[in-house]
């Protein structure tokens, strides 16, 4: 008698979908109105917020203030917050956030600001932990030639 040969059958291309009514977690967070966070605030290195020329304090503390509330969707659109690879940081960069502690950090957030002002910050659900002041926008260099950011 001979042995059976098992039949082949075709191997069927499986989708995966989401389950109804399940959002997707980033677009949650990103549909929250944003509100500003202080643990991270590095009061060291070259980004400090030591550095924050009094005179500028007023006129930050109202832009910071007509943002607030705003979700990150908002913010995005009106060019106001990127998404920025640790990777694509200067050096300098890069290496503050070792010496800080923050180095799993893969992704941070620069929100831009008038006068080329930059505040560099985590986000952590719908809170903008700010960590560095970058009045110069000193932080982060141009991207490579092959990446394009929004």
């Amino acid at each position: 008698m001979a042995a059976k040969q098992p039949h082949h059958a075709a191997n069927p291309k499986v989708v995966k979908q989401p389950a109804r009514g399940v959002p997707d977690p980033d677009d949650v967070v990103k549909d929250k109105p944003i509100s500003w966070g202080f643990y991270f605030v590095d009061l060291g290195g070259k980004w400090s917020w030591r550095d924050l020329d009094p005179e500028h304090a007023e006129e930050l503390h109202r832009e910071l203030s007509a943002l607030e509330g705003k979700t990150l969707h908002e913010l995005g659109r009106q060019k106001k917050v990127k998404e920025i690879p640790v990777a694509h940081m200067r050096l300098a960069a890069r290496q503050r956030l070792k010496q800080t502690g923050r180095e799993e950090a893969d992704t941070l957030y620069e929100l831009r600001l008038p006068h080329k002002w930059r505040v560099w910050g985590l986000v952590e659900q719908a809170v903008f932990y700010l960590l560095w002041w970058d009045e110069f926008e000193t932080a982060c260099g141009h991207p490579p030639k092959d990446v394009k950011r929004q």
